[in-house]
């Protein structure tokens, strides 16, 4: 891979692989199975969890296929190194917050994103959500969902709610630490809908089968302001890139 070709984006787009592409002859299973796959995923996992946010999608869809890859599995992953040589000078960059009086008016920001039934084999959803502070990001995550939801309104909703639960926990690691005060929580999502539900939460036939865990989110909006949700544009929803490939243009 030292010679290799750069790409300015970790997979194809659209990227097209499920278990489909898995080995079909016993000499392709033969030679699978001497690949290395397993071993660079766990290594690129540890360089999503620190710094490369922008790798979460890419190794979460590829971990997919651990069990039985085929071919095309391991070409997509040869793809990936090619972009981390090509990105290799990419950083996350922070600024230092101003003293006070703008020391106290922290605001903690929450941009979530679900996409609904992306898998090709299963239906489920890929949802990811992305945590802005102090001018760069600060937390980050790439999850298919355990459910198969029933529409969009439903994989956001759900979505949505475990991000609000991400937050009050950022907030009080903020809290204990005794750096800053955090006076606002925001939640931004790009379904309206799903704001709607959360800050009039009625029973409608769109709503009345989601699970009564994920009401949650009406609760925090309710209680004394805890959370505020807002809409954003798919076009500058921070969390997009982290539940589907995206362009070059994008993407960067």
């Amino acid at each position: 891979m030292m010679t290799c070709s750069l790409v300015a984006t970790p997979l194809t787009v659209p990227c097209h692989l499920s278990t489909s592409d898995s080995p079909s002859t016993n000499e392709e299973e033969s030679f699978m199975q001497s690949i290395p796959y397993r071993h660079i995923l766990g290594n690129l996992r540890y360089l999503v969890s620190c710094t490369r946010s922008d790798l979460s999608y890419s190794i979460g869809f590829l971990s997919r296929f651990t069990k039985n890859l085929g071919p095309r599995h391991w070409e997509a992953l040869k793809r990936v190194l090619r972009y981390l040589k090509y990105s290799s000078d990419m950083a996350l960059t922070y600024k230092a917050l101003l003293p006070s009086p703008k020391w106290d008016m922290v605001v903690l920001q929450g941009w979530t994103y679900a996409d609904c039934g992306r898998d090709r084999d299963t239906s489920q959803s890929s949802s990811g959500f992305v945590f802005t502070f102090s001018s760069g990001v600060s937390t980050w995550r790439t999850k298919k969902q355990a459910i198969v939801a029933l529409s969009s309104i439903e994989v956001e909703y759900i979505m949505a709610t475990l991000v609000a639960k991400e937050g009050l926990w950022l907030q009080s690691i903020f809290s204990e630490l005794d750096i800053i005060h955090i006076t606002e929580f925001r939640l931004w999502c790009d379904n309206q809908s799903c704001i709607k539900i959360t800050r009039n939460p009625k029973i409608t036939d769109q709503n009345k089968h989601i699970r009564a865990r994920y009401h949650f989110l009406c609760e925090l909006f309710e209680d004394d302001g805890v959370l505020q949700i807002g809409y954003t544009p798919t076009l500058t929803m921070w969390a997009d890139f982290l539940t589907k490939l995206v362009p070059s243009l994008k993407h960067w």
